[in-house]
């Protein structure tokens, strides 16, 4: 053994050494060793033979998925571009595009050597090197999402970059990343964009270690003492998001390729993956998907559910691959082409070896937190019954005004929904014509965010006090979650949402042994007459009967009927048209089609108690 490779050696068995404590170890960090971040040259070799004798094959899928990423996306003759006079994208979308292109172009590289797409990357690498000031970035998510597509390829091509383009990345990290984000707002962030920016601004450095050992040092352990606050928020007790799920693998991917290369390089990850509800964030990315790929849409998360790379390393932290069956099932229909972190799936996948992940199980998830949620499911085929209820405040990060909303699931039909989630830009120009001073992302009692119609509680499954709103800093609390006798349950205390108008409000949804729908509200009104709204999305049409409201699926052939007993009341259909509505952004917002909103109005007397049982059952 030569001298370097035995200081390498020593260097790592000391790092291994202190792990445990949490110590890092910084020896490792040489020019020398390159490429250090996720795969190395070494981890090239075996992979190759694991997918050329079909040893791994879902890595060998992933890798295939990647190459056409590079092939699709990655080698685009169009040149990044942005033009923040007259954009009509984000730069977000850009720079993402960007960290795209980058990590795919230089994964091709590595594995075929051919230079086409090492030529590829060059010429991006000096795109953003050239626009990034001319861009103008406003947000620290934009400069993170290219930063780490920057310190990847850095890393990854460092012996096969010309000097001069070495050095014009080194100029753009530290002018550009480290410069502009060493003291940004962020670090104090317990929101997605604290782990995302953090990960990112720690890749820049650790991919350029050597360059500025001291500065490097010092914002990777800055990000180290900053990312255990989102941690926490986003994550304890029991791994659900306040942000919905949609917000939770954003957060998921970028904090566990944090980890992945923290501990690789540093031989710590600092204690992050041993976070409070960490260990269960898997388990509840199981249960926020039902059997026919859809989320349990709350915050603001789109209806369909998408891959998460970072599944796949919370199943290598933790050994047990057991809840991947969602991601292994889409890798036959290439789902994970054009995603900007597969690096991370394929390097988790690789290390995890041949597996068989297991039919998931159980019937019950229940999470504490900022945004308590319960989720039932009968099973977990496509036409399983499931059942998703939330509490919380509306005060968080992506919040709608919807405690104790749910959403309702059986036979393959979502019976009750959630809006799908809109481009943020189109309510963002939205509020601007009405109001230079409106923040879609204030959540203040008399934030114009609850104007909008999707935002709004009478779109939701929720009672309603006329078309007043409810309260954003009542809590509500699950209460309970549980499967017994043949019947799922869960329920939530609503007492603190409707300034004391609805006192003692107790909601409690199940799924009866027949997978009907039942929902019981039981409350006291206060010291005023009231006149009530129940109400709920559909993505089944529903007309009005001498019975209730039947509701039939777009085929036409499946039908359930609503209906209520507990007080006199009165069955209604409203429209999904936001111009009809007295808000005043509803002329320039969109009708969602296949959406359609039911319900009943009765009124209520001062001091009167009422307990309202709804059910929704086959016809």
């Amino acid at each position: 053994m030569t001298i370097r490779p035995l200081i390498l050696f020593f260097a790592l068995l000391f790092c291994a050494s202190v792990t445990f404590s949490q110590v890092p170890c910084y020896d490792y960090l040489t020019q020398e060793n390159h490429p250090r971040l996720f795969i190395k040259d070494a981890d090239i070799k075996v992979m190759r033979r694991q997918i050329a004798n079909g040893t791994n094959p879902y890595l060998e899928s992933l890798h295939n998925q990647m190459m056409k990423t590079a092939d699709k996306k990655g080698m685009s003759t169009d040149s990044l571009s942005f033009d923040p006079v007259h954009a009509t994208v984000t730069l977000l979308s850009t720079t993402r595009l960007a960290l795209l292109r980058l990590v795919s172009d230089a994964y091709a590289f590595r594995f075929t050597k051919d230079r086409a797409y090492l030529k590829h990357v060059e010429m991006d690498i000096h795109t953003v090197c050239d626009k990034m000031a001319y861009w103008d970035s406003k947000y620290d998510l934009e400069r993170a999402e290219v930063s780490l597509g920057m310190a990847i390829a850095y890393d990854w091509l460092y012996k096969q970059l010309k000097p001069a383009t070495r050095q014009r990345m080194l100029d753009f990290f530290q002018t550009e990343i480290f410069d502009k984000l060493e003291n940004a707002k962020f670090y104090q962030m317990t929101n997605n964009w604290n782990l995302v920016i953090n990960c990112s601004i720690s890749m820049a450095a650790l991919s350029t270690y050597e360059q500025w050992p001291e500065q490097a040092k010092n914002l990777i352990e800055k990000s180290a003492q900053s990312a255990p606050i989102a941690m926490k928020a986003i994550y304890a007790p029991d791994g659900a998001s306040p942000e919905g799920p949609g917000y939770w693998n954003y957060a998921t991917n970028f904090v566990s390729a944090y980890m992945m290369a923290l501990k690789d390089c540093l031989g710590t990850d600092f204690g992050l993956s041993e976070s409070e509800g960490f260990n269960k964030a898997l388990l509840y990315r199981a249960f926020s998907i039902n059997g026919a790929g859809l989320y349990y849409n709350y915050a603001d998360c789109n209806t369909r559910a998408n891959i998460s790379t970072g599944a796949w390393y919370c199943a290598l932290r933790f050994s047990d691959p057991s809840l991947l069956s969602w991601e292994v099932s889409m890798l036959d229909k290439d789902k994970y082409v054009a995603d900007r972190t597969l690096f991370l799936a394929i390097a988790s996948a690789y290390r995890l070896g041949r597996f068989t992940p297991k039919a998931p199980q159980g019937q019950v998830f229940r999470a504490g937190g900022e945004v308590p949620v319960a989720i039932l499911r009968r099973g977990w085929g496509s036409e399983d019954a499931y059942l998703g209820i939330k509490g919380g405040m509306d005060k968080g990060g992506h919040a709608h005004m919807d405690q104790g909303s749910f959403v309702f699931d059986a036979d393959g039909v979502r019976w009750v929904a959630e809006y799908p989630h809109e481009a943020y830009e189109n309510y963002r120009r939205i509020l601007k014509k009405l109001d230079d001073k409106a923040s879609l992302f204030s959540y203040s009692q008399d934030s114009w965010r609850w104007k909008l119609f999707a935002y709004n509680p009478r779109q939701h499954s929720t009672l309603t006090i006329k078309d007043e709103l409810l309260d954003v800093s009542g809590f509500a609390k699950v209460l309970s979650a549980e499967e017994k006798d043949g019947i799922l349950s869960a329920s939530v205390d609503l007492s603190e949402v409707y300034f004391g108008k609805l006192k003692h409000y107790t909601r409690t949804v199940s799924i009866t042994r027949d997978d009907a729908l039942e929902v019981t509200d039981q409350f006291e009104i206060g010291a005023e007459d009231l006149e009530l709204r129940w109400s709920f999305v559909s993505m089944a049409k529903p007309s009005l009967t001498p019975e209730g409201i039947l509701l039939k699926n777009k085929n036409k052939d499946k039908t359930r009927l609503l209906q209520a007993e507990g007080t006199v009341l009165q069955y209604q259909v409203w429209p999904n048209d936001p111009a009809l509505y007295d808000s005043p952004t509803g002329a320039y917002e969109k009708k969602q089609k296949g959406y359609y909103i039911a319900g009943y109005t009765f009124s209520a007397k001062a001091g009167e108690t009422i307990k309202l049982v709804t059910t929704l059952k086959r016809q």
